[in-house]
């Protein structure tokens, strides 16, 4: 399995766990948003994701949260929710270190 490593500054590092779980739970709240095709609140979370994930140098993460804005105004909840299990896997898969 991939391995997703963030370097990070190290005043953010004791941080990464809350981080974690707020991506974690947003990811959850998007996948019940697409399920009830509730898009708006789709897009919400995934900006709120995506400034979070930049915050923390996460560029791959944002990056995805863009491809959720995009699907999510389109209405594609197939797309949707491919991405978001994409998602789930890079979140069990991410190792912060200390930025050099």
């Amino acid at each position: 399995m991939t391995k997703y490593k963030i370097e990070i500054d190290p005043d953010l590092l004791d941080l990464a766990p809350v981080l974690m779980d707020s991506l974690n739970n947003e990811l959850e709240d998007m996948l019940g948003s697409i399920l009830k095709s509730d898009f708006e609140l789709v897009i919400e979370k995934a900006h709120s994701s995506r400034g979070a994930a930049l915050t923390f140098g996460f560029e791959l993460y944002a990056y995805k949260m863009l491809q959720i804005k995009k699907e999510a105004l389109n209405e594609d909840k197939e797309a949707l929710l491919k991405i978001c299990k994409g998602l789930e896997v890079m979140l069990d898969c991410v190792e912060f270190t200390v930025a050099k």
